[in-house]
């Protein structure tokens, strides 16, 4: 089943938060779906438990001035006579023009992941890419914060984005982990915005997902390119696993 709107926008970056909850009587899973803008893949969820509602958020997307199609598509991965129950769906703009933060595109089913993906508002360089839950990559690790998958440094790999932002001041906050499945120790890696390190993290531990934040930083109106580059300091093949990037206006 899937139920669409077409709504009115103002040119602008957006995140969609709404509240979630599988159906409680009946059913021999949980159902799994997703949100579509224009019918592209916004956000995929695999993994939302429980009957109580709980509070979910898309990734974000940059979307021209006027009429745009919001869908929520059921996907049924699990099989079977299975329902999710939506609720009080809420448009968000954002201050930048960050796009994809929950690293969603490329669209890959679980248990895939891929290396320098191509066309997708990230750039991916060296040994960078995506992964989704239950793949080699994250098999031991929990599933994605949001959505279904994550963005992975190996080595020195490196993401990077341009992102357009008002002039201000801001943090960066994302959920982190390190890889559970596969170390020669642990991860290294900074966050640089327009070439400036904005965040060196060289002792982040543990295969669940935390938040850490940058320090706050100032920008002029405009482009700035984000990047999260990994350092690898302790040598051999060591990744992190990074998701729901967020550019927090700072007083």
């Amino acid at each position: 089943g899937s139920a669409s709107q077409s709504v009115t926008f103002p040119a602008g970056t957006y995140t969609f938060s709404f509240t979630a909850a599988q159906r409680g009587n009946y059913g021999p899973g949980d159902q799994t779906f997703q949100f579509k803008v224009d019918g592209a893949v916004i956000s995929t969820f695999n993994n939302l438990t429980g009957t109580g509602y709980t509070t979910l958020t898309t990734s974000s997307i940059t979307l021209t001035a006027g009429n745009h199609t919001l869908t929520f598509q059921g996907t049924d991965l699990n099989r079977g006579d299975n329902t999710v129950f939506i609720n009080q769906l809420t448009i968000n703009p954002q201050a930048t023009g960050l796009n994809d933060s929950a690293f969603e595109t490329p669209a890959l089913a679980t248990g895939g992941y891929q290396y320098n993906p191509s066309g997708v508002p990230w750039t991916y360089t060296g040994y960078a890419g995506v992964a989704a839950n239950s793949s080699l990559f994250t098999v031991a690790n929990p599933p994605a914060p949001q959505g279904n998958q994550v963005a992975f440094l190996q080595r020195n790999g490196t993401i990077s984005q341009n992102v357009t932002f008002a002039a201000g001041t801001y943090t960066l906050s994302f959920f982190v982990a390190q890889r559970g499945n596969y170390q020669a120790s642990l991860q290294t890696f900074e966050v640089l915005v327009g070439g400036n390190v904005v965040g060196t993290f060289n002792n982040q531990i543990g295969t669940s997902y935390v938040t850490l934040t940058t320090s706050s930083f100032k920008v002029t109106a405009g482009s700035h390119l984000v990047e999260f580059l990994g350092t690898d300091l302790n040598g051999g093949d060591n990744t992190v696993f990074l998701d729901q990037v967020t550019i927090n206006p700072h007083p």
